[in-house]
Protein backbone atom coordinates (compact mmCIF):
# COMPACT_ATOMS: atom_id res chain seq x y z
CA UNK A 1 0.00 0.00 0.00
CA UNK A 2 2.70 2.32 1.16
CA UNK A 3 4.67 1.65 -2.06
CA UNK A 4 1.69 2.28 -4.25
CA UNK A 5 1.05 5.37 -2.75
CA UNK A 6 4.35 6.43 -2.82
CA UNK A 7 4.48 5.23 -7.00
CA UNK A 8 1.22 7.98 -7.60
CA UNK A 9 3.12 10.58 -5.85
CA UNK A 10 5.93 10.76 -7.81
CA UNK A 11 3.88 10.21 -10.84
CA UNK A 12 1.52 13.28 -9.48
CA UNK A 13 4.20 15.35 -9.32
CA UNK A 14 5.61 14.14 -12.48
CA UNK A 15 2.65 15.42 -14.47
CA UNK A 16 2.30 18.60 -12.78
CA UNK A 17 6.61 19.62 -13.31
CA UNK A 18 6.06 18.26 -16.86
CA UNK A 19 2.68 20.48 -17.55
CA UNK A 20 4.16 23.30 -16.11
CA UNK A 21 7.46 23.52 -18.18
CA UNK A 22 5.25 22.78 -20.86
CA UNK A 23 3.05 25.84 -20.06
CA UNK A 24 6.03 27.96 -19.82
CA UNK A 25 7.13 26.91 -23.12
CA UNK A 26 4.01 27.86 -24.87
CA UNK A 27 3.63 30.81 -22.78
CA UNK A 28 7.13 31.45 -24.19
CA UNK A 29 6.71 30.70 -27.86
CA UNK A 30 3.95 32.98 -28.08
CA UNK A 31 5.39 35.79 -26.51
CA UNK A 32 8.23 34.88 -29.34
CA UNK A 33 5.64 34.98 -31.89
CA UNK A 34 4.22 38.42 -30.53
CA UNK A 35 7.68 40.09 -30.68
CA UNK A 36 8.33 38.94 -34.32
CA UNK A 37 5.07 40.40 -35.77
CA UNK A 38 5.98 43.35 -33.69
CA UNK A 39 8.88 44.01 -35.22
CA UNK A 40 7.42 43.15 -39.04
CA UNK A 41 4.84 46.05 -38.17
CA UNK A 42 7.49 48.46 -36.38
CA UNK A 43 9.51 47.73 -39.60
CA UNK A 44 6.45 48.18 -42.13
CA UNK A 45 5.81 51.86 -40.74
CA UNK A 46 9.67 52.75 -40.43
CA UNK A 47 9.63 51.83 -44.26
CA UNK A 48 7.15 53.95 -44.95
CA UNK A 49 8.17 57.11 -42.86
CA UNK A 50 11.50 56.77 -44.76
CA UNK A 51 9.50 56.44 -48.48
CA UNK A 52 8.09 59.86 -47.24
CA UNK A 53 11.78 61.59 -47.45
CA UNK A 54 11.86 59.77 -50.39
CA UNK A 55 9.67 61.19 -51.86
CA UNK A 56 9.66 64.41 -51.39
CA UNK A 57 13.39 64.58 -52.63
CA UNK A 58 12.18 62.88 -55.91
CA UNK A 59 9.41 65.92 -56.43
CA UNK A 60 11.51 68.22 -55.54
CA UNK A 61 14.14 67.17 -58.40
CA UNK A 62 11.44 66.24 -60.64
CA UNK A 63 9.80 70.30 -59.93
CA UNK A 64 14.01 71.15 -60.51
CA UNK A 65 13.73 69.64 -63.77
CA UNK A 66 10.82 71.08 -64.90
CA UNK A 67 12.56 74.52 -64.74
CA UNK A 68 14.94 73.38 -67.13
CA UNK A 69 13.12 71.65 -69.38
CA UNK A 70 9.90 74.65 -70.15
CA UNK A 71 12.91 76.71 -71.43
CA UNK A 72 15.07 74.13 -73.39
CA UNK A 73 13.24 70.73 -73.82
CA UNK A 74 10.12 71.04 -74.15
CA UNK A 75 9.68 67.90 -75.67
CA UNK A 76 10.32 66.23 -72.06
CA UNK A 77 7.44 68.22 -70.13
CA UNK A 78 4.74 65.79 -71.14
CA UNK A 79 6.66 62.66 -69.20
CA UNK A 80 7.84 64.64 -66.39
CA UNK A 81 4.21 66.00 -65.42
CA UNK A 82 3.53 62.10 -65.46
CA UNK A 83 5.70 61.08 -62.93
CA UNK A 84 5.13 64.30 -60.88
CA UNK A 85 1.59 63.39 -60.54
CA UNK A 86 2.20 59.91 -59.42
CA UNK A 87 5.03 60.64 -57.17
CA UNK A 88 2.59 63.53 -55.74
CA UNK A 89 0.04 61.65 -55.29
CA UNK A 90 1.89 58.91 -53.93
CA UNK A 91 3.14 61.03 -51.52
CA UNK A 92 -0.17 62.40 -50.23
CA UNK A 93 -1.55 58.93 -49.97
CA UNK A 94 1.46 57.48 -47.42
CA UNK A 95 1.06 60.48 -45.31
CA UNK A 96 -2.58 59.78 -45.41
CA UNK A 97 -1.68 56.19 -44.18
CA UNK A 98 0.58 57.21 -41.73
CA UNK A 99 -1.81 59.94 -40.02
CA UNK A 100 -4.67 56.68 -39.99
CA UNK A 101 -2.03 54.80 -37.93
CA UNK A 102 -1.04 51.38 -38.19
CA UNK A 103 -4.95 50.02 -38.86
CA UNK A 104 -4.67 52.04 -41.84
CA UNK A 105 -1.23 49.57 -42.72
CA UNK A 106 -3.99 46.33 -41.75
CA UNK A 107 -1.71 46.55 -38.38
CA UNK A 108 -3.30 45.91 -34.90
CA UNK A 109 -2.02 48.16 -32.83
CA UNK A 110 -2.53 52.15 -32.96
CA UNK A 111 0.32 54.65 -33.32
CA UNK A 112 2.00 56.25 -29.60
CA UNK A 113 0.92 60.18 -28.99
CA UNK A 114 4.65 61.03 -30.06
CA UNK A 115 4.01 59.69 -33.52
CA UNK A 116 0.60 61.25 -34.08
CA UNK A 117 1.81 64.88 -32.60
CA UNK A 118 4.90 64.49 -35.33
CA UNK A 119 2.80 63.69 -38.29
CA UNK A 120 -0.16 65.97 -37.15
CA UNK A 121 3.11 68.67 -37.16
CA UNK A 122 4.35 67.93 -40.41
CA UNK A 123 0.57 67.50 -41.87
CA UNK A 124 1.27 71.27 -43.22
CA UNK A 125 4.21 70.96 -45.02
CA UNK A 126 3.04 68.27 -46.57
CA UNK A 127 0.03 69.85 -48.56
CA UNK A 128 2.18 72.97 -49.31
CA UNK A 129 4.36 70.83 -51.14
CA UNK A 130 1.59 68.46 -52.63
CA UNK A 131 -0.76 71.62 -53.58
CA UNK A 132 1.98 73.27 -55.60
CA UNK A 133 2.32 70.24 -56.97
CA UNK A 134 -0.54 69.64 -58.09
CA UNK A 135 -0.82 73.15 -59.65
CA UNK A 136 1.61 72.21 -61.71
CA UNK A 137 0.03 69.17 -62.81
CA UNK A 138 -2.98 71.35 -63.80
CA UNK A 139 -0.82 73.69 -65.51
CA UNK A 140 2.44 73.39 -66.31
CA UNK A 141 3.98 76.76 -67.50
CA UNK A 142 7.16 78.53 -65.83
CA UNK A 143 5.08 80.84 -63.48
CA UNK A 144 3.48 77.68 -61.56
CA UNK A 145 6.60 75.83 -61.58
CA UNK A 146 8.90 78.70 -60.11
CA UNK A 147 6.02 79.08 -57.48
CA UNK A 148 6.19 75.19 -56.80
CA UNK A 149 9.47 75.79 -56.69
CA UNK A 150 9.85 78.28 -54.04
CA UNK A 151 7.19 76.83 -51.65
CA UNK A 152 9.28 73.09 -51.82
CA UNK A 153 12.35 75.29 -50.86
CA UNK A 154 10.41 76.86 -48.26
CA UNK A 155 8.50 73.29 -46.76
CA UNK A 156 10.85 70.68 -47.37
CA UNK A 157 13.52 71.43 -45.33
CA UNK A 158 11.24 70.99 -42.38
CA UNK A 159 9.27 68.39 -43.93
CA UNK A 160 12.73 65.89 -43.92
CA UNK A 161 14.00 67.29 -40.02
CA UNK A 162 10.45 66.38 -38.88
CA UNK A 163 9.99 62.81 -41.10
CA UNK A 164 13.51 62.37 -39.67
CA UNK A 165 12.31 62.81 -36.05
CA UNK A 166 9.26 60.44 -37.08
CA UNK A 167 11.81 57.98 -38.24
CA UNK A 168 14.24 57.88 -34.97
CA UNK A 169 10.86 58.12 -32.98
CA UNK A 170 9.68 54.68 -34.43
CA UNK A 171 13.13 52.89 -33.84
CA UNK A 172 13.25 54.15 -30.25
CA UNK A 173 9.58 52.94 -29.67
CA UNK A 174 10.70 49.78 -31.38
CA UNK A 175 13.68 48.51 -29.33
CA UNK A 176 11.74 49.66 -26.21
CA UNK A 177 9.50 47.08 -26.45
CA UNK A 178 11.80 44.44 -28.09
CA UNK A 179 13.91 44.96 -24.64
CA UNK A 180 10.73 45.11 -22.57
CA UNK A 181 10.20 41.62 -24.17
CA UNK A 182 13.42 40.29 -23.59
CA UNK A 183 13.29 40.60 -19.90
CA UNK A 184 9.61 39.04 -19.88
CA UNK A 185 11.35 36.09 -22.10
CA UNK A 186 14.03 36.33 -19.35
CA UNK A 187 11.57 35.69 -16.62
CA UNK A 188 9.86 32.99 -18.00
CA UNK A 189 13.37 30.95 -18.79
CA UNK A 190 14.49 31.55 -15.05
CA UNK A 191 11.10 30.43 -14.31
CA UNK A 192 10.96 26.89 -16.52
CA UNK A 193 15.00 26.39 -15.40
CA UNK A 194 13.83 26.62 -11.84
CA UNK A 195 10.99 24.25 -12.71
CA UNK A 196 13.51 21.49 -13.72
CA UNK A 197 15.83 21.99 -11.29
CA UNK A 198 12.92 21.49 -8.79
CA UNK A 199 11.69 18.52 -10.73
CA UNK A 200 15.68 16.93 -10.40
CA UNK A 201 15.63 17.40 -6.96
CA UNK A 202 12.32 15.70 -5.91
CA UNK A 203 11.74 13.56 -8.59
CA UNK A 204 14.76 12.25 -10.99
CA UNK A 205 17.54 12.50 -8.50
CA UNK A 206 15.78 9.42 -5.92
CA UNK A 207 15.16 7.47 -9.26
CA UNK A 208 18.55 7.90 -10.52
CA UNK A 209 20.17 7.26 -7.21
CA UNK A 210 18.21 3.86 -7.61
CA UNK A 211 19.33 3.50 -11.31
CA UNK A 212 23.01 3.93 -9.86
CA UNK A 213 22.35 1.28 -7.22
CA UNK A 214 20.53 -1.49 -9.44
CA UNK A 215 23.32 -0.65 -12.08
CA UNK A 216 26.23 -1.25 -9.76
CA UNK A 217 24.34 -4.55 -8.61
CA UNK A 218 24.18 -4.81 -12.23
CA UNK A 219 28.19 -4.24 -12.74
CA UNK A 220 28.97 -6.92 -10.15
CA UNK A 221 27.12 -9.48 -11.89
CA UNK A 222 28.50 -9.33 -15.04
CA UNK A 223 31.80 -8.28 -14.03
CA UNK A 224 32.90 -12.33 -14.13
CA UNK A 225 31.32 -13.04 -17.41
CA UNK A 226 32.90 -9.51 -19.21
CA UNK A 227 36.20 -11.18 -17.93
CA UNK A 228 35.62 -14.47 -19.64
CA UNK A 229 34.89 -12.92 -22.54
CA UNK A 230 37.57 -10.97 -22.56
CA UNK A 231 39.58 -13.95 -22.11
CA UNK A 232 38.02 -15.76 -24.71
CA UNK A 233 38.39 -13.30 -27.14
CA UNK A 234 42.16 -12.57 -26.65
CA UNK A 235 42.53 -16.09 -26.79
CA UNK A 236 40.54 -16.07 -30.08
CA UNK A 237 42.61 -13.12 -31.71
CA UNK A 238 45.59 -15.06 -30.93
CA UNK A 239 45.08 -18.07 -32.74
CA UNK A 240 43.41 -16.09 -35.77
CA UNK A 241 46.51 -13.96 -36.02
CA UNK A 242 48.26 -17.18 -35.97
CA UNK A 243 46.44 -18.96 -38.58
CA UNK A 244 46.75 -15.94 -41.18
CA UNK A 245 50.46 -15.89 -40.18
CA UNK A 246 50.95 -19.86 -40.78
CA UNK A 247 48.53 -19.19 -43.94
CA UNK A 248 50.83 -16.85 -45.36
CA UNK A 249 53.98 -18.12 -44.46
CA UNK A 250 52.93 -21.30 -46.27
CA UNK A 251 52.08 -19.49 -49.26
CA UNK A 252 55.07 -17.95 -49.16
CA UNK A 253 57.68 -21.13 -48.82
CA UNK A 254 56.10 -23.00 -51.21
CA UNK A 255 55.75 -19.97 -53.86
CA UNK A 256 58.79 -18.40 -53.51
CA UNK A 257 61.20 -21.68 -53.43
CA UNK A 258 59.71 -21.98 -56.69
CA UNK A 259 61.37 -19.32 -58.54
CA UNK A 260 64.93 -19.71 -57.33
CA UNK A 261 64.77 -23.86 -58.40
CA UNK A 262 63.59 -22.79 -61.40
CA UNK A 263 66.49 -20.47 -61.82
CA UNK A 264 69.05 -23.21 -60.44
CA UNK A 265 67.43 -25.91 -63.51
CA UNK A 266 68.34 -22.64 -65.79
CA UNK A 267 71.64 -22.09 -64.77
CA UNK A 268 71.90 -26.25 -64.84
CA UNK A 269 71.08 -26.11 -68.34
CA UNK A 270 73.53 -23.12 -69.61
CA UNK A 271 76.33 -25.14 -67.21
CA UNK A 272 75.50 -28.23 -69.15
CA UNK A 273 75.32 -26.63 -72.92
CA UNK A 274 78.03 -23.81 -72.41
CA UNK A 275 81.30 -24.74 -74.14
CA UNK A 276 83.41 -22.21 -72.90
CA UNK A 277 85.19 -22.86 -69.54
CA UNK A 278 84.97 -19.35 -68.46
CA UNK A 279 81.39 -19.21 -69.08
CA UNK A 280 80.70 -22.32 -66.90
CA UNK A 281 82.95 -20.25 -64.21
CA UNK A 282 80.76 -17.22 -64.38
CA UNK A 283 77.50 -19.69 -64.42
CA UNK A 284 79.19 -21.88 -61.08
CA UNK A 285 79.39 -18.28 -59.53
CA UNK A 286 76.01 -17.69 -59.95
CA UNK A 287 75.07 -21.17 -58.64
CA UNK A 288 76.42 -20.32 -55.33
CA UNK A 289 74.94 -16.91 -55.62
CA UNK A 290 71.20 -18.10 -56.21
CA UNK A 291 71.78 -21.33 -53.33
CA UNK A 292 72.70 -18.55 -50.74
CA UNK A 293 69.95 -17.02 -51.06
CA UNK A 294 67.56 -19.70 -51.40
CA UNK A 295 69.21 -20.72 -47.90
CA UNK A 296 68.96 -16.99 -46.68
CA UNK A 297 65.02 -17.17 -47.74
CA UNK A 298 64.86 -20.31 -45.60
CA UNK A 299 66.19 -19.39 -42.65
CA UNK A 300 64.28 -15.60 -42.61
CA UNK A 301 60.92 -17.76 -43.16
CA UNK A 302 62.07 -20.54 -40.26
CA UNK A 303 62.74 -17.69 -37.90
CA UNK A 304 60.07 -15.88 -38.60
CA UNK A 305 57.78 -18.78 -37.71
CA UNK A 306 59.86 -18.96 -34.50
CA UNK A 307 57.98 -15.54 -33.30
CA UNK A 308 55.94 -15.59 -30.01
CA UNK A 309 51.94 -16.53 -30.64
CA UNK A 310 50.97 -13.18 -29.64
CA UNK A 311 53.39 -10.78 -31.45
CA UNK A 312 52.80 -9.55 -35.12
CA UNK A 313 55.66 -10.09 -38.22
CA UNK A 314 58.02 -7.55 -36.87
CA UNK A 315 59.16 -4.49 -39.57
CA UNK A 316 62.59 -3.30 -40.23
CA UNK A 317 64.58 -0.38 -41.74
CA UNK A 318 64.95 -2.01 -45.57
CA UNK A 319 66.84 -0.46 -48.17
CA UNK A 320 64.26 -0.32 -51.67
CA UNK A 321 67.58 -1.00 -53.83
CA UNK A 322 69.11 -3.45 -51.90
CA UNK A 323 66.10 -5.58 -51.84
CA UNK A 324 65.89 -4.82 -55.49
CA UNK A 325 69.43 -5.90 -55.96
CA UNK A 326 68.84 -8.90 -54.36
CA UNK A 327 65.81 -9.70 -55.99
CA UNK A 328 67.99 -9.66 -59.51
CA UNK A 329 70.74 -12.27 -57.85
CA UNK A 330 67.67 -14.66 -57.27
CA UNK A 331 66.58 -14.53 -60.86
CA UNK A 332 69.48 -14.26 -62.69
CA UNK A 333 69.23 -17.40 -64.52
CA UNK A 334 66.05 -15.84 -66.11
CA UNK A 335 67.05 -12.80 -66.56
CA UNK A 336 70.22 -13.94 -68.58
CA UNK A 337 68.02 -16.23 -70.40
CA UNK A 338 65.56 -13.79 -71.27
CA UNK A 339 67.75 -10.68 -71.56
CA UNK A 340 65.24 -8.57 -69.58
CA UNK A 341 66.39 -4.77 -69.14
CA UNK A 342 65.90 -2.84 -66.35
CA UNK A 343 64.88 1.12 -64.98
CA UNK A 344 65.19 1.95 -62.02
CA UNK A 345 64.99 5.14 -59.23
CA UNK A 346 64.45 4.91 -55.68
CA UNK A 347 65.38 8.45 -55.33
CA UNK A 348 62.38 9.85 -53.97
CA UNK A 349 61.60 6.89 -51.36
CA UNK A 350 65.04 5.18 -50.49
CA UNK A 351 63.90 3.29 -47.36
CA UNK A 352 60.62 1.50 -45.69
CA UNK A 353 60.15 0.04 -42.55
CA UNK A 354 58.67 -3.41 -43.62
CA UNK A 355 58.83 -7.11 -43.12
CA UNK A 356 61.64 -8.08 -44.85
CA UNK A 357 60.15 -11.48 -45.87
CA UNK A 358 56.85 -9.53 -47.35
CA UNK A 359 59.32 -6.88 -49.21
CA UNK A 360 61.15 -9.45 -50.70
CA UNK A 361 58.27 -11.92 -51.57
CA UNK A 362 56.69 -8.49 -53.05
CA UNK A 363 59.65 -7.72 -55.17
CA UNK A 364 60.07 -11.18 -56.26
CA UNK A 365 56.45 -11.77 -57.81
CA UNK A 366 55.90 -8.88 -59.32
CA UNK A 367 59.37 -9.37 -61.18
CA UNK A 368 59.30 -12.80 -61.66
CA UNK A 369 55.82 -12.00 -62.99
CA UNK A 370 56.93 -9.40 -65.21
CA UNK A 371 59.93 -11.82 -66.87
CA UNK A 372 57.41 -15.13 -67.55
CA UNK A 373 54.77 -12.97 -68.69
CA UNK A 374 56.89 -10.86 -71.12
CA UNK A 375 55.92 -10.76 -74.56
CA UNK A 376 57.36 -13.00 -77.17
CA UNK A 377 58.05 -10.16 -79.75
CA UNK A 378 60.60 -7.73 -78.08
CA UNK A 379 62.77 -7.73 -75.54
CA UNK A 380 61.41 -7.23 -71.56
CA UNK A 381 61.83 -3.61 -70.14
CA UNK A 382 60.95 -3.25 -66.69
CA UNK A 383 60.89 -0.23 -64.83
CA UNK A 384 60.63 0.13 -60.95
CA UNK A 385 60.52 3.41 -59.00
CA UNK A 386 59.55 4.42 -55.80
CA UNK A 387 57.44 7.78 -54.87
CA UNK A 388 55.34 9.52 -52.29
CA UNK A 389 51.62 10.06 -53.00
CA UNK A 390 49.75 12.21 -50.24
CA UNK A 391 51.98 11.20 -47.52
CA UNK A 392 52.13 7.40 -48.81
CA UNK A 393 54.79 5.34 -49.94
CA UNK A 394 54.67 4.14 -53.48
CA UNK A 395 56.41 1.18 -54.93
CA UNK A 396 55.51 1.08 -58.86
CA UNK A 397 56.33 -1.94 -61.03
CA UNK A 398 55.67 -1.87 -65.01
CA UNK A 399 56.57 -4.20 -67.82
CA UNK A 400 55.97 -4.42 -71.62
CA UNK A 401 54.55 -7.91 -71.97
CA UNK A 402 51.46 -9.30 -72.49
CA UNK A 403 49.25 -7.24 -70.57
CA UNK A 404 45.94 -8.21 -68.95
CA UNK A 405 42.29 -7.42 -70.11
CA UNK A 406 41.30 -6.05 -66.70
CA UNK A 407 37.32 -5.59 -68.05
CA UNK A 408 37.49 -9.85 -68.34
CA UNK A 409 39.64 -10.76 -65.66
CA UNK A 410 40.19 -7.79 -63.32
CA UNK A 411 37.70 -9.12 -60.83
CA UNK A 412 39.29 -12.00 -60.21
CA UNK A 413 43.07 -11.26 -60.83
CA UNK A 414 44.29 -11.52 -57.68
CA UNK A 415 42.27 -14.52 -56.44
CA UNK A 416 43.80 -17.65 -55.30
CA UNK A 417 45.22 -20.27 -58.01
CA UNK A 418 44.12 -17.90 -61.02
CA UNK A 419 45.56 -17.76 -63.98
CA UNK A 420 45.27 -15.74 -67.08
CA UNK A 421 47.80 -16.68 -69.48
CA UNK A 422 49.12 -20.26 -71.09
CA UNK A 423 52.59 -20.56 -69.35
CA UNK A 424 53.74 -23.80 -67.38
CA UNK A 425 54.65 -22.16 -64.50
CA UNK A 426 51.62 -20.22 -64.30
CA UNK A 427 50.31 -21.13 -60.99
CA UNK A 428 48.14 -18.26 -60.10
CA UNK A 429 49.67 -18.01 -56.41
CA UNK A 430 52.04 -14.66 -56.74
CA UNK A 431 49.04 -12.25 -57.21
CA UNK A 432 46.79 -13.22 -54.50
CA UNK A 433 50.01 -13.85 -51.76
CA UNK A 434 51.24 -10.33 -52.45
CA UNK A 435 47.63 -8.77 -52.33
CA UNK A 436 47.51 -10.80 -49.14
CA UNK A 437 50.50 -9.04 -47.53
CA UNK A 438 50.24 -5.65 -48.52
CA UNK A 439 46.71 -5.61 -47.42
CA UNK A 440 47.64 -7.52 -44.14
CA UNK A 441 49.78 -4.47 -43.12
CA UNK A 442 47.46 -1.74 -44.38
CA UNK A 443 48.07 -1.39 -47.49
CA UNK A 444 46.68 -1.46 -51.08
CA UNK A 445 47.82 -2.95 -54.37
CA UNK A 446 46.57 -1.61 -57.96
CA UNK A 447 46.99 -2.49 -61.06
CA UNK A 448 46.57 -1.06 -64.73
CA UNK A 449 47.25 -3.06 -67.95
CA UNK A 450 46.48 -3.07 -71.85
CA UNK A 451 46.59 -6.46 -73.64
CA UNK A 452 50.04 -6.62 -75.56
CA UNK A 453 51.15 -3.42 -74.02
CA UNK A 454 51.92 -4.25 -70.43
CA UNK A 455 50.78 -3.73 -66.70
CA UNK A 456 51.79 -1.97 -64.17
CA UNK A 457 51.21 -2.20 -60.64
CA UNK A 458 51.35 0.03 -57.92
CA UNK A 459 51.70 -0.87 -54.30
CA UNK A 460 50.49 1.73 -51.32
CA UNK A 461 52.08 0.98 -48.59
CA UNK A 462 50.93 1.85 -44.90
CA UNK A 463 51.47 5.18 -44.30
CA UNK A 464 53.02 4.13 -40.79
CA UNK A 465 55.39 2.49 -42.80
Amino acid sequence: MSTNFKTRTVRLRYIVFISSVLLTIIINQVIIQYDINLQNEDATLINLAGRQRMLSQRIAKRVLYLQDELRYKPELVLANIDTLHRLTEEFAKVHQGLLGGRSSQGLKRINSQTIDELLTKNTPNLEAIVGACRAVVRQPDTNTVDSAMRVIEQHELRFLLTMETTVKTFVAESNAKIQHLKRVELVLAAVAVGLLLLEFGLILQPLIRKLSQANDLLQEQNLALKEAKEELETLSNQLGRQNKQLLSFAHITSHNLRAPVSNLNSLLYFYNTSSSEEDKTMIFAKFETVIQHLSTTLEELIETLKIQEDTDIEGEELVFEEVYQKTKEILSGTILETQAQFNTNFNEVTKIHYPRAYLESIFLNLISNALKYRHPERQPLITINSALVDGRKVLRVQDNGLGIDLQKHGHKLFGLRKTFHRHAEAKGLGLFITKTQVEALGGEIKVYSEVNQGTTFEIFFNPKS
